[in-house]
């Protein structure tokens, strides 16, 4: 979603509220953005389930605030645009960064921030495209639509991460258990405990 495209006229020409408004508005993503942030710092462990939750959020909010006329209601909107654009981010780098070895974390890094800025660019054009041929609310639904087709079609994908994660503790606790029992039974053990 590319908002510095759409929301200057989003706050001129849907919205009425000219450059103040578009103040509030940013200033609402931003505390949305803030607070979530935190949040996850404060974490003891990032789990992949926020970068669903977040695409889910960020689609959601996004659909209201290109259906809103409200200025009130465009900035609570916002906000939760705000939290789960920056919840999806920030959990894809973190998760991205515990999950690659050490040898190559700086060249994985280095190709996510080339895609992800790259596409920046590309989305402002297309987005602001969009907006000038069929109007900025629509711009926002597409976005808006797409960011919830993508977290909706991610959810099996989490769901196998977190039966994959289950499965592996599952094994860890019988191999130790296993190891623990057969230390308990074999005999030359008994004999040297007898000593």
């Amino acid at each position: 979603m590319n908002f510095q495209v759409l929301t200057p006229p989003l706050a001129d020409d849907v919205l009425h509220v000219g450059a103040s408004g578009y103040g509030f508005l940013m200033a609402a993503s931003g505390l949305g953005s803030t607070v979530v942030a935190l949040w996850i710092a404060f974490q003891h462990r990032v789990s992949p389930r926020l970068i669903v939750i977040g695409a889910i959020a960020l689609g959601l909010s996004s659909i209201v605030v290109a259906l809103s006329t409200s200025f009130p209601l465009s900035l609570v909107a916002m906000t939760a645009v705000g939290a789960g654009g920056i919840g999806m981010a920030v959990t894809a780098k973190t998760t991205i960064q515990l999950s690659v070895p050490d040898q190559l974390r700086g060249r994985v890094m280095s190709l996510y921030t080339t895609v992800f800025a790259g596409s920046v660019p590309a989305g402002g054009l297309l987005m602001g495209w969009i907006a000038s041929t069929w109007g900025v609310p629509t711009a926002l639904l597409v976005g808006a639509l797409l960011s919830l087709a993508v977290g909706i079609a991610a959810w099996p994908w989490l769901a196998r991460i977190r039966a994959s994660e289950r499965a592996q503790r599952v094994h860890r606790a019988e191999v130790a258990g296993g190891a623990a029992a057969g230390a308990a039974t074999d005999p030359r053990l008994t004999v040297a405990r007898r000593r």
